[in-house]
């Protein structure tokens, strides 16, 4: 656990850095950021509950996502590590309900300071107006490049940039998620090669399957995972 002090000097550090705010801002807000602890899979915010903080996280993980009703199956929207300031932005803003959850991937410490205490400070100073517009463009940019990143880049290019991101976490992905990437590197394994091909012309040669339709990456997919041990006998 890191000693409060510190916490609040890297609060500090962070906040020149990012906003420019002066020692004069600073004052204002000192009484206003507490420190919280959040346990690895516990919350910083529930979905369908309206969010009410600015979290900085001094050390830790947060992952952000949101469960489809109908399948019950996760999304995940980003990754937060530390350093960074964490909310539900829209939820902030318009206190209406956050759709999705904001749990810890691993034990965390947070500063967080209420919505109410930031809005005494955006009228008490430019300084704390120019960190509410940065704030909000800093999560402009991150939904945007996520956006982007879903048009311009494969599910696997994805998936090995937040393993780049985010070396030795706890980062989870859905079942589906790995077993697609496992099938596109084995397809470019020269070792699997002949595996794949066997494999491919079996599944394709099973009219019960239906599967001259797929594209090749689908039946991969759907089917490759369990046959190369069997292939090979």
């Amino acid at each position: 656990m890191i000693s409060a002090p510190s916490s609040h000097l890297q609060l500090t550090q962070q906040l020149q850095t990012f906003a420019n705010l002066s020692e004069a801002d600073l004052r204002l807000a000192e009484s206003h950021w507490t420190l919280r602890t959040i346990a690895r899979n516990e919350f910083f915010n529930f979905r369908n509950s309206v969010c009410q903080h600015v979290g900085f996280i001094v050390s830790g993980l947060f992952r952000v996502y949101y469960v489809d009703p109908a399948t019950a199956q996760e999304h995940n929207v980003g990754f937060i590590p530390e350093g960074i300031f964490l909310t539900s932005l829209k939820s902030l803003v318009t206190q209406e309900a956050c759709p999705y959850y904001i749990a810890a991937l691993e034990d965390s410490e947070l500063l967080v300071i209420n919505v109410q205490q930031l809005h005494k400070l955006f009228e008490q100073s430019h300084g704390w107006e120019r960190f509410g517009r940065l704030l909000a463009e800093q999560y402009l940019v991150f939904h945007q490049a996520k956006s982007e990143a879903v048009l311009f880049q494969t599910a696997e290019q994805r998936y090995l940039a937040l393993l780049q991101q985010f070396p030795g976490s706890r980062i989870g992905f859905p079942s589906g998620t790995s077993r697609r990437i496992w099938a596109s590197k084995a397809r470019r394994s020269a070792a699997f090669a002949p595996i794949w091909a066997k494999a491919e012309s079996k599944l394709l040669n099973r009219p019960q399957l239906k599967l001259q339709h797929l594209p090749r990456r689908r039946v991969a997919e759907r089917y490759l995972q369990p046959l190369p041990l069997r292939l090979q006998q």
